[in-house]
């Protein structure tokens, strides 16, 4: 059932489905119900006040930050935020991927202050696309 969503949610948002399982690996390593030290939640590490604001983007009701136990939920949130941030940094995945990892505003400010993004995160989610080409 969860790699028929993550087909689903990629084809939608153009993603191959690879980097959505390699994302889910390295932030949750699959446990939908992992809680990060900060909050984040969920398969995709979703902060709750995120969750919150991208829901009736997203086409999603918000309901409860217990929501984002629900695999669902999460994966629908977490896809369509990574899309976001791959349209918001031009369709930069190392950017996008580093603004999942950090948040948009400090990928923003690094960038604006001329700093070189750290792409840790980014070289993490691509060891575990074993050998994919592209995220695309």
């Amino acid at each position: 059932k969860l790699n028929k969503l993550i087909r689903k949610l990629s084809a939608k948002y153009g993603f191959n489905p690879g980097l959505i399982l390699s994302v889910i690996k390295v932030e949750s390593n699959f446990n939908r119900f992992a809680i990060s030290p900060v909050g984040a939640i969920g398969y995709m590490q979703l902060m709750p006040d995120t969750a919150e604001w991208l829901a009736p983007k997203c086409g999603e009701d918000w309901q409860t930050t217990t929501s984002l136990f629900d695999a669902e939920t999460n994966l629908k949130l977490g896809v369509c935020y990574l899309s976001y941030l791959d349209k918001k940094f031009g369709g930069d995945l190392s950017r996008a991927l580093s603004a999942y990892n950090e948040g948009p505003a400090r990928v923003d400010a690094k960038l604006s202050n001329g700093r070189v993004l750290t792409l840790g995160y980014y070289e993490k989610v691509k060891f575990h696309l074993n050998g994919l080409v592209t995220a695309r």
